[in-house]
């Protein structure tokens, strides 16, 4: 994605087009060029998913961290279990 990204800031810089704003020059180039409109489609598409998969690795985090949780209180009452069993048989 970097790379298209530098491609099409390359091809707008190299541009000759005469613009008030830089956003203007880049759609403008961008339309000019069938090469350039399938790499600015392909990066629209990239960065949707991005935006999509944004919030889903903190919930994933989340819930690794919820299942270290209930491992480290299971391990933990087996060893109070255990620790009692061995107290009521001495």
């Amino acid at each position: 994605m970097l790379q298209k990204r530098r491609l099409l800031d390359l091809k707008v810089s190299e541009s000759d087009l005469k613009t008030k704003t830089k956003i203007e020059k880049r759609t403008k180039v961008i339309e000019s060029s069938p090469e350039l409109q399938l790499i600015s489609d392909a990066m629209e598409g990239l960065s949707d998913e991005l935006t999509m998969l944004e919030g889903t690795v903190s919930y994933f985090i989340e819930l690794i961290n919820a299942f270290k949780r209930e491992l480290t209180r299971r391990e933990k009452e087996l060893e109070w279990s255990r620790y009692e069993r061995r107290g009521n048989y001495s």
